[in-house]
């Protein structure tokens, strides 16, 4: 952490963005916390179709996911980060099993939703 003060304060370094939940519970020292001031932007959460579009987008609009289905990707994830891991769990499933296309059955098995058997 010392490098950034130091780096800062020489103007080598403009900007240094952190993320995190809580400024006042991490371990940056007091010299940075004095430099970040009230400098502090709180996001606001995505809503589901944000997130959608963003995926949406990474993927370049790509048909081996559809929009339907990351819609129900979204549904059972629990924040951005999740959902683009979860995205990428069904495409990483779609491409070992020789699929062309995400479906439910790619879906449920990310979510570990047994599918029904006719015995």
């Amino acid at each position: 952490a010392e490098w950034m003060k130091y780096y800062f304060d020489e103007g080598e370094v403009l900007s240094i963005i952190m993320t995190g939940k809580n400024i006042e519970k991490t371990n940056i020292p007091l010299g940075i916390k004095h430099r970040i001031g009230k400098r502090v932007y709180k996001l606001k959460q995505l809503t589901e179709d944000e997130a959608v579009d963003l995926i949406m987008e990474r993927l370049d609009f790509s048909e081996c996911l559809k929009e339907e289905d990351i819609y129900k990707i979204a549904a059972k994830s629990h924040n951005i980060k999740e959902l683009f891991k979860n995205c990428e769990t069904a495409l990483e499933i779609m491409a070992t099993s020789n699929l062309n296309t995400v479906d439910d059955k790619i879906i449920n098995q990310i979510f570990g939703i047994k599918e029904d058997v006719m015995v």
